[in-house]
């Protein structure tokens, strides 16, 4: 895989104050909140000018913006006069404005918000202090999940994506559990094996991440996209994982943490990556270490926060570039574990040589189709515009370019089979059963360089190669192609950087075709612009990588690339399938006579047939090459082995079923969490997003783990539900005296002596705080830090017990940590944070 290198903005403050970075949306604008002392301030900071604006206060010393849309809407939490926490909604036009609370409650507060405005977070009601709540317009709605029987259990919704599927958590016999609520139908995800979880973020495709409580008592980051998956912890860091933001493209961020420090990763196809090992810039911006990243954006930028070199804790925003050099550090996740399902759904190995292993695996990554002709056909959950070959990059190897895919069908849709724009639907994949790095046609000119999906009928078994002839004999137009400058020819996607379509005319008639797709004994090989000319024009050494193409099978098999050194190490199906199989997909559309666009609609008839006769003299196929055709797969293996005609009604590449289509698809199994031995987590949940003042230390310059100093044992990430209250209570919390651990702090931590946060009780959160330890010296340490256990806190000193929540009175903390509600970007992990136990919660707030 390509090595992504990340430029590091460290978001600017007043001075001596911390920060943290919550909430992203793709036109790089940023939510978050500093905090100095007691005082809380929710930001919206603009990555293009640099500019921050104060969202303001509802009344009160605690505010936190924990999520952005699109559109620039901002939701999070703020203190009232009266110090109750409030969900609120806020933009450039339009001042904060609480959005309100159930009947009978007066506290709220909002972690999400999708394009539509909408929000969603929790809200105590006459009877529980949080319950899940969707915000629209002037109204607040209980979405009816959970029910713990416990009044301060913390049960919540975190995320909200633009189909209104919503993530978050809430009560199951007693313990926590990670759900997904849609069009009234709650899904729970169950756990990794323990008893507690809890989901932070969702995106498009409904594909979701958390944390979850294992079988042996840890906690594990976990992605779920028909299954939970265990994402592993980072060498070093292998005490807790937790996931806390995703992107459409199923990359996802969070942290991994050890006895005392966190550091912020990236898990993408397959790979954990330590993320400040792929800064280049770490140590200009004064950064220490990356601590927690809570958001990504479908552009790959993420947001966190990091220790810096003065002992503060700091907002970042890491931006992709070009690759320098290879990635370091970076590890090939253990595979996901995938839960197994109660029913047999496994494919046997016979299945994954044929194409009952695209209909099976790639059914959750959008929509098949019976194409007519073409037979079965994948259309990917994408837009309507959307194409393919834009959302990756080229790598160069010794098997010619192989397109590195940021996507989660790209393991088969760009090595294997081809593709057909069909009229009303878009983009479709016909499968394939030869393997190859990649199947485009190229053009290049000196400014541009372009490549464009092979059809169907671009089958390289009737010759030994397709050449610069392919636009002409296929009859490949303008519009299917994806033109791009060379200067981004390095960008880990190249997405962002494609030429509108409309000017694609103009491009080609400076281009020239110089496809050449060839078989050897190797396999097949994708050459096409040569690499020493793409080298000159993005004047970069380019080095060629050895392609290693692995066979693999089995349920729990990840494919995908890892690269390794100079070698590109690709898990894979064999490079030839059966094109047969012996189960139909579920098909959502028929079609008995698909329209077919090949690139050319659009275009004047008279413009057109210039072209294309301009595209024929320049390169005109060989004499003798048969008319294109679409490959005849009619004659298919029956179950008993005997070749038979399918019937006519039959789609082409598959054989007769011995099941029903859609019967053998495998189902999203939710069932909560199988035995949880373990113990409810107590009721102190730790509040997502708040975190306190870092205690004064001595700092280590050095990056490395033993940069900080081994902090308190306070709650752990990875044991669940106690973190607030696991660590041991410090003596008596002088009021100016604590304060909460550094990043390391769980957002358990707090300081003793929360600000009165919250007038109707103590806040579980606050609770926690009395009760987690303090450490003596004040450097504050940021809210949202983060939330979790993993505190490393400078040997916290501990102070007096403080069992209760005192804090509804006022005790001033030095430099409370805010802890607020919850707020929805942190997310720690879930499970420490509720279980059902006490009340010990971290975050001021509640209560």
């Amino acid at each position: 895989m390509g090595e992504t290198h990340y430029r590091v903005t460290r978001l600017p403050t007043s001075p001596d104050a911390n920060s943290v970075a919550l909430g992203l949306n793709e036109k790089g604008e940023i939510a978050g909140y500093t905090f100095q002392g007691d005082d809380y301030r929710a930001f919206l900071y603009s990555h293009g000018d640099s500019s921050v604006t104060d969202i303001g206060s509802l009344g009160g010393k605690i505010n936190a913006a924990c999520a952005i849309n699109a559109a620039g809407l901002v939701t999070g939490y703020s203190e009232d006069e009266n110090g109750n926490l409030l969900a609120f909604i806020f933009s450039r036009q339009k001042p904060i404005t609480a959005l309100g609370t159930l009947e009978g409650g007066s506290s709220s507060e909002a972690f999400g918000i999708n394009s539509r405005g909408e929000v969603v977070g929790d809200s105590q009601s006459g009877k529980q202090d949080h319950r899940p709540v969707l915000f629209t317009g002037n109204s607040v709605q209980d979405l009816g999940l959970g029910g713990s029987s416990s009044p301060d259990a913390f049960e919540t919704a975190y995320a909200i994506n633009d189909s209104g599927q919503i993530a978050g958590r809430h009560a199951s016999n007693d313990v926590f559990h990670a759900f997904q609520f849609s069009n009234g139908k709650t899904t729970d995800l169950g756990t990794l094996g323990g008893a507690n979880s809890e989901a932070l973020a969702i995106n498009k495709n409904g594909h979701t991440v958390g944390d979850s409580d294992t079988a042996e008592g840890t906690t594990r980051a976990f992605l779920f996209d028909g299954s939970l998956k265990d994402l592993g912890t980072l060498p070093g860091y292998e005490k807790a994982s937790f996931a806390r933001g995703i992107n459409d493209s199923d990359d996802v961020v969070g942290d991994s943490e050890s006895a005392d420090q966190k550091r912020a990763f990236l898990y993408s196809k397959g790979q954990l990556v330590q993320l400040d090992t792929v800064a280049e810039n770490l140590d200009e911006t004064g950064f220490v270490s990356l601590d927690v990243a809570y958001g990504i954006n479908n552009e790959g930028w993420i947001i966190g926060y990091g220790t810096t070199s003065d002992n503060l804790t700091a907002a970042f925003v890491a931006v992709p570039g070009p690759s320098t050099g290879l990635v370091e550090n970076q590890v090939k996740a253990p595979a996901p574990q995938t839960r197994e399902q109660d029913q047999g759904e496994s494919v046997s190995e016979s299945d994954e040589d044929n194409y009952d292993l695209f209909y099976s695996r790639l059914s959750s990554d959008g929509n098949w189709i019976d194409a007519g002709d073409y037979g079965y056909a994948f259309r990917p959950d994408a837009p309507n515009d959307w194409q393919p070959y834009q959302d990756g990059h080229w790598v160069w190897t010794d098997r010619g370019w192989y397109w590195d895919s940021n996507e989660s069908f790209g393991w088969a849709t760009y090595h294997y089979g081809r593709w057909v724009s069909i009229q009303g639907i878009g983009w479709c994949w016909v499968p394939g059963h030869e393997w190859a790095p990649a199947w485009v046609s190229w053009r290049e000119s000196d400014a541009y360089v372009g490549w464009a999906p092979l059809p169907p009928e671009a089958d390289i078994s009737g010759h030994a190669s397709i050449s610069s002839w392919a636009d002409s004999y296929y009859d490949i137009g303008p519009s299917a192609y994806v033109f791009m400058r060379y200067a981004h020819w390095f960008a880990p996607s190249y997405r962002r950087y494609c030429e509108p379509r409309v000017r694609n005319v103009r491009i080609i008639n400076r281009t020239k075709n110089v496809t050449n797709i060839v078989y050897n004994n190797a396999g097949i090989n994708n050459y096409g612009p040569r690499v020493k000319n793409v080298s000159a024009k993005t004047k970069r050494n380019i080095r060629e990588t050895k392609l290693a193409v692995n066979r693999a099978r089995g349920r729990d098999v990840r494919y995908g690339q890892t690269l390794n050194g100079n070698q590109l190490n690709v898990v894979a199906p064999p490079p030839v399938l059966k094109p047969a199989a012996k189960q139909t997909p579920r098909v959502k559309t028929r079609l008995v006579n698909p329209v077919v666009d090949t690139g050319w609609q659009g275009i004047k008839p008279a413009e057109a047939a210039r072209l294309k006769t301009s595209i024929a003299r320049q390169n005109p196929p060989p004499p003798g090459l048969p008319k294109p055709r679409i490959p005849k797969k009619e004659q298919v293996e029956s179950p008993t082995g005997r070749q038979v005609r399918s019937p006519k009604q039959m789609p082409p590449n598959l054989v007769a079923p011995k099941v029903r289509p859609g019967e053998k698809m495998p189902e999203v199994r939710a069932t909560p969490g199988g035995s949880p031995k373990t113990p409810i987590a107590g009721k102190k949940f730790v509040p997502p997003n708040l975190i306190g003042e870092r205690p004064a230390r001595t700092l280590n310059t050095s990056p490395g783990p033993e940069t900080k100093p081994a902090t308190t044992p306070e709650t752990v990430p990875g044991e669940r539900g106690r973190r607030p209250a696991t660590t041991p209570i410090p003596e008596k919390k002088s009021e100016a005296e604590s304060i909460p651990a550094p990043e390391s702090q769980a957002p358990n931590l707090g300081t003793p002596k929360l600000p009165s946060l919250s007038n109707p009780k103590p806040s579980p959160r606050a609770k926690a705080r009395e009760e987690q330890t303090l450490v003596q010296k004040p450097p504050p340490v940021a809210p949202n830090l983060e939330p979790q256990v993993k505190a490393p806190v400078p040997k916290p000193q501990r102070q007096a017990k403080a069992s209760a929540p005192r804090q509804q009175q006022q005790a001033k903390p030095p430099a409370p940590k805010p802890q607020p509600q919850k707020p929805a970007a942190q997310k720690e992990s879930p499970t420490k944070q509720g279980g059902k136990g006490t009340k010990a919660n971290p975050n001021p707030k509640k209560n």
